[in-house]
């Protein structure tokens, strides 16, 4: 997903938030963003294509949840070179959950991905197992 490169993380939050109507909750959403991710405050006047991946991958994610979606599709979020960051980006992934929104999430990090998976399928080679609970897959959860 695009953060889009020419744009201030606030300007990119503001499109993420278009089909919302009330600009004082708008307002409210982009400073709960960026209380939660402090790294971003410390960004908001730099270009979003100049962050790290990580710091990309956080904005893309609330740019999303501006909308208030009731479905949102995670493709990989843990794929940022910096481990601190995919803490903060699962922290993020369990408020959604945490909200009622349902969440499809596509990962490789398999520890990450139980943390706050309620059911499970995975993809081997060629085959898809069928859909079981977290706790029954045989992975030590840490």
């Amino acid at each position: 997903m695009s953060t889009g490169s020419f744009l201030l993380p606030g300007d990119g939050l503001v499109y993420g938030a278009y089909i919302r109507k009330n600009k004082a909750k708008i307002r409210e959403s982009i400073a709960n963003v960026f209380n939660r991710f402090k790294r971003l405050k410390g960004r908001k006047d730099q270009l979003a294509g100049t962050l790290s991946g990580g710091e990309q991958q956080m904005l893309a994610i609330d740019r999303v949840l501006m909308s208030k979606p009731k479905l949102i599709l995670l493709d990989k979020p843990s794929m940022t070179p910096a481990p601190k960051l995919v803490w903060e980006i699962f922290s993020i992934i369990k408020e959604i959950k945490q909200a009622g929104a349902t969440i499809i999430l596509v990962e490789q990090n398999a520890h990450m991905a139980l943390s706050v998976a309620i059911g499970l399928t995975s993809w081997k080679p060629g085959k898809l197992s069928s859909g079981v609970q977290p706790r029954k897959w045989p992975i030590t959860r840490k």
